[in-house]
């Protein structure tokens, strides 16, 4: 010990215990199992003997390790220890919660969840309800209908103790989808149109539930549906597909062609612009630049960035560069310290076009 009161012996001895966890993860890495979980085992102890406070980091390494060796039972032994010590590591409660849903323990999934919850010191946000069905719809991505029901039904009860509407709505949502796959769609659509008459604002009650009066040819009460949905508010994605439905539903009644349909949604300022046409770019604009009468975009896609020169006159593709490196934005040549929004040099993006 230095005369400073700094032990450099207990200092050495934890960073040994990290330093053991960080060599188990490269070995994990570099596909030498047996050497990883020995390293794994090694670093565990060294945390519990030198470095308690941070045993429910090691523990949770070495269960994710087990995880991804199929080695579920031995995992959740050292999942529990870490939660049992207090853990605050939201890697550990997610590999728990995701064991548990594997291992079909919904006592134990339910309680995790809420535990992990309450343990935040707030009200949760999102609400337990959907925190349930986070797990309740990949139960039923993974084909295992019983499971997602129950998961559904706990979050049905959660939001109902709660009072939350919105987590039961969504619950509702959830289970009528269930029955829609189970080709029960009178009853989906029941459960569906129950529960957006008390006023909900699910997305997928909405979007299910007129989509299935439309396949049914009931294009007035999808149109409705619609026009509820659309007054009550709902993410941009959505609007647009709604939109999109109630144009087709509208031309099937009248027998009139499909209009184009607005592929955006306006929060504020409405009217402070005219659409005069729209156009998807591919790959999706990151970043744009008005030279002239031309919209410069620039876009990227698994890493691969393409400049896609519009006409703003009619919307037309007039130049494509494909190919090019995956920039943030425009500018290959960014100030030292951006500003919030980069000032595009258009003398830079035609350098850039040139190559």
């Amino acid at each position: 010990m230095s005369s400073g009161g700094f032990d450099s012996a207990a200092y050495a001895r934890r960073r040994r215990a990290f330093d053991l966890i960080a060599k188990a993860m490269q070995l994990e890495q570099a596909g030498q199992t047996a050497k990883a979980e020995r390293a794994y085992v090694q670093g565990v102890a060294a945390y519990r003997k030198d470095e308690p406070d941070g045993l429910d980091f090691a523990l949770g390494r070495h269960a994710a390790f087990l995880i991804a060796q199929e080695r579920d039972d031995e995992a959740r032994r050292e999942l529990e220890e870490a939660i049992a010590r207090g853990t605050d590591i939201p890697a550990v409660w997610s590999d728990y919660q995701w064991l548990l849903l594997r291992q079909k323990d919904i006592e134990r999934l339910c309680w995790a969840i809420a535990a992990q919850a309450t343990g935040a010191g707030t009200a949760p946000s999102p609400s337990l309800a959907e925190r349930i069905l986070v797990f309740s719809r990949r139960a039923l991505r993974d084909d295992d209908p019983h499971l997602a029901w129950a998961l559904a039904e706990r979050a049905f009860q959660a939001a109902v103790a709660d009072s939350d509407d919105e987590g039961r709505w969504a619950a509702l949502g959830q289970m009528g989808v269930m029955h829609e796959k189970a080709n029960s769609v009178d009853r989906a659509i029941e459960i569906w149109a129950k529960a957006f008459d008390e006023g909900s604002k699910d997305t997928t009650t909405t979007d299910r539930l007129s989509l299935n009066l439309e396949r049914r040819k009931d294009y007035a009460a999808a149109i409705q549906v619609i026009d509820t949905a659309l007054a009550r508010g709902l993410p941009a994605n959505v609007e647009e597909r709604l939109r999109k439905r109630r144009e087709r539903c509208s031309a099937r009644t009248s027998g009139k062609k499909a209009a184009d349909v607005q592929s955006y949604s306006e929060r504020h300022g409405a009217g402070a612009f005219t659409c005069r046409f729209q156009r998807r770019v591919k790959p999706p604009a990151r970043d744009l630049d008005i030279v002239g009468q031309t919209a410069r975009c620039f876009g990227v896609s698994k890493g691969v960035g393409a400049i896609v020169d519009l006409d703003l006159t009619s919307g037309e593709e007039i130049n494509r560069v494909d190919g090019l490196p995956g920039f943030s934005y425009l500018s290959p040549n960014p100030p030292i310290t951006p500003p919030i929004r980069p000032e595009w040099s258009r003398n830079a993006s035609v350098d850039l076009l040139s190559g």
